[in-house]
């Protein structure tokens, strides 16, 4: 026999000794997957800790072609810490809990304005917790209230919010890793995207007989971003106009619609395209000032003024009006956030830092002091690529058209 095939033989063998298999396998009926989590601060300073998890057996529609219960369930525990609570949740379960799926993380208005610092830490330590998932603040609510809604169009609610939030043209799954980034930089303060309950949303509660949920019309819309400091506390938010504007500057911002209104004419609706932002530090002996660039170019998609935009001349007096809408917006929203909230969430500072990196080491210990007082000036520049299949709005006789 050959002894070269022999020894091979001998090593394989071998191998199967160290090579066991998969002796700390966990089968899919031991475990209850996690999709959502959410923290409060209760009365007494602990933490309460709600997760909302996927019932696998009723995802599957019923032979009527659909299914009158709800596919999950949530469950909360109390403790000092993140993981105490959690704790006690697993303590309430008759499987381990599995978070390699979250799809969402959630912090009551209190949670967050006493500040998330040290529930961070722990999400940053925990293998399981995936950086590429979105992240909310409840505005005027706690998470506990949110997970236990229901959503009419999706069986999983926490799987509807991060769609809710994609709507929006946001990519999602680096909510979390951008907001860490964020909290680390010295020229950057981080922002959640808030989630308010509607009036008249009431949480899942024990059904009716049959399985559904007495109150099963629980709905939420995102309300804004929610603005945090240094500290990691919540210090306000800003809407959702204000929200798209941000992420227009720091240039996140691909499309939108624009509804702008022309001076004694009424209002278009722009559906933009190819947005960019260009951000440039002036640097002098008193601090800094920044001149922020936006461009872009749309297709006007509705038309309330008496304009004919076949014509030109009507066109470029819709242009100048965009040009000064945009600007007016951009100019207020980095005021409101520079005087109400002191708190650089536009990343100017990192701007200077990658710009002018030798004079950030002198300024970057002193930024919150210095971006309340920059001074700031916005250029627009937006054209118009198309007008539509007409010119002239549709419902106007022709002696009321303006040429």
């Amino acid at each position: 026999m050959n002894p070269v095939r022999t020894i091979v033989h001998i090593l394989l063998m071998l191998s199967l000794l160290v090579l066991p298999g998969c002796w700390d396998r966990k089968e899919l009926n031991d475990i209850a997957i996690m999709l959502a989590f959410g923290v409060d601060l209760a009365k007494n300073g602990q933490y309460r800790g709600t997760a909302q998890f996927a019932v696998p057996s009723k995802l599957a529609p019923s032979e009527g072609g659909g299914t009158k219960e709800n596919a999950f369930f949530t469950e909360s525990g109390m403790g000092k810490t993140i993981y105490e609570s959690t704790d006690f949740l697993q303590s309430k379960l008759s499987r381990s809990w599995f978070a390699g799926h979250r799809r969402a993380s959630v912090f009551g208005e209190e949670m967050a304005r006493h500040g998330l610092s040290e529930l961070l830490d722990a999400y940053s330590r925990t293998p399981e917790i995936r950086m590429r998932s979105d992240m909310f603040v409840v505005k005027g609510g706690t998470a506990e209230q949110l997970l236990k809604l229901p959503y009419p169009l999706d069986r999983i609610p926490a799987i509807a919010y991060v769609k809710i939030h994609e709507s929006l043209g946001v990519s999602s799954t680096l909510m979390m890793r951008d907001f860490l980034l964020a909290a680390t930089s010295d020229g950057r303060s981080p922002i959640l995207p808030a989630l308010e309950i509607l009036p008249g949303a009431k949480p899942k509660t024990e059904s009716d007989g049959d399985g559904q949920s007495k109150d099963p019309d629980g709905k939420v819309k995102i309300a804004g971003s929610a603005v945090f400091n240094k500290s990691l506390k919540l210090v306000g938010y800003i809407n959702n106009k204000e929200s798209v504007t941000r992420r227009w500057i720091m240039g996140e911002l691909r499309a939108a619609n624009l509804t702008v209104p022309v001076p004694d004419e009424g209002t278009v609706v722009l559906r933009t395209s190819r947005l960019k932002s260009r951000v440039t530090p002036i640097l002098s002996k008193d601090g800094v000032a920044f001149k922020v660039s936006l461009s872009g170019q749309g297709m006007i998609v509705e038309n309330n003024t008496k304009l004919d935009l076949s014509l030109l001349k009507n066109v470029r007096k819709l242009e100048e009006a965009l040009k000064k809408e945009t600007e007016k917006q951009a100019l207020q929203t980095i005021h409101h956030v520079q005087k109400q909230f002191k708190t650089d969430i536009f990343g100017f500072g990192d701007t200077v830092r990658r710009k002018h990196p030798y004079r950030w080491k002198t300024m970057k210990t002193r930024w919150q002091q210095i971006f309340p007082e920059a001074e700031m000036t916005v250029n627009a520049d937006l054209k118009v690529k198309s007008v539509g299949l007409t010119g002239p709005p549709l419902m106007l006789e022709e002696d009321e058209i303006e040429k």
